[in-house]
């Protein structure tokens, strides 16, 4: 019986100790207000890869990741 009770001693000890030093080195989360704003994505009309908005080269409503898409899309037509 001595054993029994020294067993579960030391398995409620162990538990313990593992949810402390889990609770402490949790690390806090982020707000959404702590959050670096995102910038909008775009889709390239001649190759539908998303792109950050500040790369856009837009002729009418089309919409390019890189020139040399505007100009591969223009030899298209």
């Amino acid at each position: 019986m001595f054993f029994l009770r020294t067993l579960i001693f030391v398995a409620a000890a162990v538990l313990v100790f593992y949810w402390l030093r889990r609770a402490r080195s949790a690390k806090p989360t982020t707000s959404v207000e702590d959050a670096p704003p995102t910038q909008g994505l775009l889709r390239c009309t001649f190759c539908t890869v998303n792109f950050p908005a500040s790369d856009a080269i837009t002729v009418g409503s089309d919409v390019y990741c890189c020139e040399a898409h505007r100009l591969a899309a223009k030899d298209d037509l």
